[in-house]
């Protein structure tokens, strides 16, 4: 009886070490080091260099702080797979997300995805335009 949990705790732990991330990846992280105004800089600059075909972004949630709303979205690139809050002013082509406040939507692709460097408290880049969502 005792044999079970010892052969759990071993092949949790196979599995943990089987899951081991490639290290080679120069890709940015998904969560900000210990230096977050640097990790924002490289982000900034990985984006804006990006081909917007090279990227996809993944919507994540909806989020209200004061007078302003965001949207979290998750861009995944070649060199980039970082979580970012996006400053949303004009709700142009996301009219049903707003309405809903994302609910629905967690997982959806904005395809097309088009920002500008803005100097938000929260958020390093506005929302501009999207091609479509694909849900």
């Amino acid at each position: 009886m005792k044999r079970f949990p010892i052969l759990t705790l071993m092949l949790l732990s196979t599995l943990g070490i089987g899951c081991n991330t490639n290290t080679s990846d120069k890709s940015l992280p998904l969560e900000a080091p210990s230096r977050p105004e640097a990790y924002s800089t490289k982000l900034v600059d990985a984006l804006t260099s990006a081909n917007s075909d090279e990227l996809t972004y993944v919507f994540k949630g909806y989020e209200r702080v004061g007078n302003n709303a965001y949207i979290k979205v998750h861009a995944v690139g070649d060199h980039i797979n970082a979580e970012l809050p996006i400053l949303v002013k004009q709700w142009h082509k996301l009219e049903t997300l707003k309405r809903t406040q994302g609910k629905g939507y967690i997982g959806a692709e904005l395809r097309g995805l088009e920002l500008v460097q803005t100097q938000d408290e929260i958020a390093r880049f506005e929302y501009k335009t999207l091609d479509r969502i694909i849900d």
